[in-house]
């Protein structure tokens, strides 16, 4: 194989493996979240009432851009439409 293409490879395999490590920090930070975003995703499914799954994509959207000037990210709960939330706070 050309010395090149080879030297691609291993930088792309390189950046796969940092990406995968990445998504499964994420996943571990994120671990109730992603839950709680389950469990809103397949409420919404059965009842077709999409509204508090969107709720709760938004005010953890939300949540996410504030806490980027911050340390403390506040995530809201399932079924929270009274802003009931839970505080994460960042390593």
């Amino acid at each position: 194989m050309n010395q090149k293409l080879m030297e691609l490879e291993r930088a792309l395999s390189h950046i796969r493996l940092s990406l995968d490590e990445r998504a499964e920090e994420m996943k571990q930070e994120y671990e109730s979240t992603l839950t709680l975003l389950e469990a809103e995703f397949l409420s919404a499914l059965m009842s077709d009432d999409w509204s508090e799954f969107d709720r709760f994509v938004n005010e953890f959207r939300n949540s996410v851009q504030l806490g980027a000037s911050g340390d403390e990210l506040t995530t809201p709960t399932a079924g929270s439409s009274k802003t009931t939330n839970k505080t994460i706070i960042k390593d």
